[in-house]
């Protein structure tokens, strides 16, 4: 069962969220004011596609392009596909958002990593050479 709150998946028995700390409806439905309240799909609470966004612009401006405009783009479904009530489409974009982010930012890191050591190399051997050519 998905907490309609912030739409992590909980065991079917489960009387809290694992993620929010909400109380969970029972998945059959609820008693409500003497009538059953059956739970709905659409009631479900997709990913905020904000937080994914972020996330993936920050990649492409400051790690790794290529990568980042991917994760844009799947940052972008989000929103769609939870309109049309695709909310596990939603949270499969969401999820491949964020694994683009993260792959974005490892790169960069060692991109950075990598342009530092040749640039720290490249001095090292500029102050170890002689002024007299020797």
């Amino acid at each position: 069962m998905y907490c309609p709150s912030c739409g992590v998946q909980n065991p079917d028995d489960a009387v809290f969220c694992s993620g929010c700390g909400k109380k969970l409806q029972p998945a059959g439905g609820a008693q409500q004011g003497g009538a059953v309240r059956q739970a709905q799909p659409g009631g479900l609470a997709a990913p905020n596609m904000l937080y994914y966004m972020l996330g993936a612009i920050a990649a492409t401006i400051l790690c790794c392009p290529p990568v980042g405009i991917a994760a844009i783009v799947f940052a972008a479904l989000i929103n769609s596909k939870a309109t049309a009530g695709d909310l596990e489409g939603a949270r499969k974009a969401a999820k491949t958002a964020m694994i683009l982010s993260i792959v974005a930012a490892g790169l960069g890191l060692i991109g950075w990593l990598m342009f530092l050591m040749l640039g720290g190399m490249a001095w090292f051997a500029s102050m170890t050479q002689s002024p007299y050519g020797m």
